[in-house]
């Protein structure tokens, strides 16, 4: 990509001295096309991208304690649900104990 600095002595070779796109292009050693596209613009066109970036869908926790406390929900939901029935002890004892208040006694 050309920088700035070109761009403005292409520009003021072609439009202050008026010399051709072709003449322009030999001096500067540059295509008379990419001369002609210069003069389009006064600075060089940014980057644009092509297609938006993706994000993860699952990332905007304020907080480990907020993406704990939702792990906690989505297990003790889980269990509800299932017909089976599932053992997460290891998992509901440690919630026991980080969210006394939230965990009811009975599922202690």
């Amino acid at each position: 990509m050309y920088g700035v600095e070109l761009y403005a002595a292409v520009r003021l070779a072609v439009v202050e001295e008026g010399l051709s796109h072709h003449e322009a292009g030999r001096r500067f050693g540059i295509d008379r096309r990419t001369v002609k596209k210069m003069l389009r613009y006064s600075a060089p066109p940014g980057y644009r991208r092509r297609k938006p970036v993706r994000r993860p869908k699952l990332d905007g926790f304020p907080s480990d304690e907020a993406a704990t406390k939702l792990l906690f929900l989505a297990i003790r939901n889980a269990g509800m649900r299932w017909k089976r029935p599932v053992a997460w002890t290891a998992a509901m004892g440690q919630f026991a104990i980080l969210f006394e208040d939230r965990f009811p006694a009975s599922a202690r």
